[in-house]
């Protein structure tokens, strides 16, 4: 599941700080550092509802799966 559709900057001004996955019974969390790829690779039994991404520039977004 992509959620933007250009790679994102990862530099200290302009990065994506975490991506929450939320589930039917709960989410989880994945911080990143400046520089790092934002990539996650999940194996749930459980299909995701909709993921989360936190850019210190542009806020919060969000995409239904």
């Amino acid at each position: 599941m992509n959620i933007a559709s250009d790679e994102h900057p990862m530099e200290v001004d302009h990065h994506i700080a975490f991506v929450i996955l939320q589930y039917e019974k709960g989410y989880r969390v994945v911080y990143f550092d400046e520089g790092e790829k934002p990539e996650v690779k999940f194996y749930q039994d459980e299909p995701v509802i909709a993921v989360y991404a936190y850019c210190n520039q542009h806020g919060l977004w969000c995409i239904e799966a």
